[in-house]
């Protein structure tokens, strides 16, 4: 069995990639920013999922400089007490305040991202709140046991590999992979059969599938990432102080990239109109190669799965496909 490396540079690696993962983090979230305030140019902002861009943003930046404080204190501050591995000492250290902070907003920032994938479950059933009562259950014994990890790392006197620690953190991990797993497997479900129904009028796919993929994309990473945690810390290797590191940057780029990516598509591939009876409605332009003309879709009743206004496409209800030359329906 390979020796385990030192914890001087697993956390010099977590950190240096975690600063990585923050620099994207500052190109995403402030794209994120745009899409939701440029779709609502004129209207009304989505003050939650903004509020939410900024909080986990700030969440992030917080990350990195406490971060810099360890390192700082690890790499230059310990060795001037001319201690032999002072640097490994020190971080073997869990209970000092850095990484005790690091740890409870690792704790927040994928508490928050779990609110948020829920809510984003919620909204795409259509509201429904019987759907998010088993992740909502799952998420309240992960919030409740998440914290106790970092009050137990505060105690010198217990170490990371405790038994009575690691129980305490084999449970909210445990209970982060089943709300990211079955919050993501029910919002594909939902989407595909939104998918369905649009191929039924036999148009062009309303962006369902590119946002289904960019869904369990986004989720299949930062669920790998978490498994990888777990498999680590089960095999007492410290490189997963490192990974939670990385996990805390994903826990922001995860929802915010899925905004991005749905949005700014969304954005430019649809038109808004007002039909001539005075009822909302909305044109969309498809084209297919098997009519020469546009076929428009004439969406007399739209209910918008996303309060977002470009996280996610639409669930339409009512809708008439006509094929039309030379104008919009």
């Amino acid at each position: 069995m390979a020796p385990s490396p030192p914890l001087d540079m697993v956390t010099l690696i977590g950190m240096w990639t975690a600063t990585l993962l923050y620099g994207a983090n500052i190109i995403v979230c402030t794209e994120c920013v745009y899409v939701l305030l440029r779709r609502h140019e004129g209207g009304t902002v989505n003050r939650t999922l903004l509020a939410t861009t900024i909080f986990l943003f700030a969440l992030s930046t917080l990350h990195i400089s406490f971060g810099l404080r360890a390192l700082i204190e690890g790499f230059i501050y310990a060795p001037a007490q001319n201690i032999p591995n002072a640097s490994i000492i020190y971080f073997s250290k869990e209970w000092n305040r850095w990484d005790t902070t690091k740890n409870i907003l690792y704790c927040i920032n994928v508490m928050t991202q779990d609110i948020v994938l829920i809510w984003r479950l919620y909204v795409v059933w259509g509201r429904n709140w019987k759907i998010i009562v088993v992740p909502v259950i799952f998420e309240l014994v992960h919030t409740g046991t998440g914290f106790i990890t970092p009050v137990l790392f505060m105690n010198p006197n217990i170490s990371i590999f405790n038994p009575t620690a690691r129980m305490w953190a084999i449970i909210p991990w445990t209970m982060e992979l089943a709300v990211n797993v079955v919050s993501t497997v029910l919002i594909s479900l939902r989407l595909m059969w939104q998918d369905r129904k649009m191929s039924q009028v036999n148009v062009e796919r309303m962006g369902y599938t590119a946002t289904l993929f960019t869904i369990v994309e986004s989720g299949a990473v930062f669920t790998s990432l978490t498994v990888a945690i777990v498999g680590l810390y089960l095999s007492k290797n410290p490189s997963f102080i490192g990974a939670i590191d990385v996990s805390t940057q994903m826990a922001t780029l995860s929802p915010t990239m899925i905004i991005v990516r749905v949005g700014l598509g969304m954005m430019h591939g649809a038109r808004k109109n007002v039909n001539t009876t005075g009822t909302t409605a909305r044109t969309l332009g498809f084209h297919n190669s098997s009519f020469p003309d546009p076929l428009h879709i004439h969406v007399t009743q739209v209910e918008e799965t996303m309060d977002s206004r470009g996280t996610f496409a639409y669930a339409m209800e009512d809708i008439k496909a006509t094929k039309a030359r030379g104008g919009q329906v």
